[in-house]
């Protein structure tokens, strides 16, 4: 790979083009049973999106992985059970 990339201008413009978007979240979901604790609003904090369109009763996701979330000082819990699931 390192050879190709080397020689070939174009194989070198793919990967300079490839790297800037390496390990970017590539789309959205939404947790079943998690939620996001605050000492303020969240959307003071933290971009949010609605949701709705795909789901009965809409509601409020964040638009941040997990790991964004707690180095923002906010609580990610989650709270799902086998048992209480159907």
């Amino acid at each position: 790979m390192r050879k190709l990339v080397d020689s070939d201008p174009v194989a070198r413009e793919i990967i300079d083009l490839a790297l800037p978007i390496e390990g970017l979240t590539r789309a959205d979901s939404i947790h079943a049973a998690g939620v996001v604790i605050g000492a303020e609003p969240l959307i003071n904090v933290v971009p949010l999106q609605a949701e709705g369109a795909r789901v009965p009763v809409a509601f409020v996701t964040s638009c941040s992985r997990m790991k964004d979330i707690e180095s923002l000082g906010l609580l990610k819990m989650d709270f799902l059970g086998c048992a209480t699931s159907t």
